[in-house]
């Protein structure tokens, strides 16, 4: 299915069951930019959002396309440091 709504409560509840601490999340872009839209960037801050009070860290959200890869935490796009 192509969205652009991540499925958050599937994807937090496969990671309570993995026991993960952290997420790093991955989509692509097969238009050829890897450059993030306004609604890849607001739904990486809504996520990152989110995992504050489940004490999960994001650690990057990356955008793959035609052999480049583009991070929001290179970017500086994600608001709260990996500690």
């Amino acid at each position: 299915r192509c969205s652009h709504r991540l499925p958050y409560r599937l994807l937090f509840e496969r990671s309570f069951q993995c026991g993960a601490g952290g997420l790093l999340v991955a989509h692509n872009h097969p238009s050829g930019s890897p450059l993030p839209s306004e609604l890849d960037i607001a739904s990486t801050r809504w996520l990152q959002a989110l995992t504050i009070p489940l004490e999960l860290k994001l650690v990057d959200h990356l955008i793959v396309s035609r052999g480049m890869v583009f991070s929001m935490r290179t970017a500086g796009l994600l608001d709260r440091p990996i500690s």
